[in-house]
C-alpha cells in the first residue's frame, strides 16, 4: 500500500497524459482561432 501515491502509478501517468492532452487541446484551438482571424482579416483586404 505505500506505493500507492508514487509516480510510476498507472493513474498517475494516465493523469499526466490527459493533463498534456488538455493543454495541447486548448492550444490547438487557440492557434485555429487566430488562423481563423488572420483569414478573415485577409479576405476582407482582398475584397473577397
Amino acid at each position: 500500500q505505500q506505493f500507492k501515491n508514487l509516480p510510476f502509478t498507472p493513474d498517475y501517468n494516465q493523469d499526466i497524459l490527459v493533463q498534456a492532452m488538455l493543454k495541447w487541446k486548448d492550444q490547438w484551438n487557440m492557434v485555429i482561432f487566430e488562423y481563423d482571424k488572420q483569414l478573415k482579416a485577409y479576405k476582407e483586404t482582398q475584397g473577397w
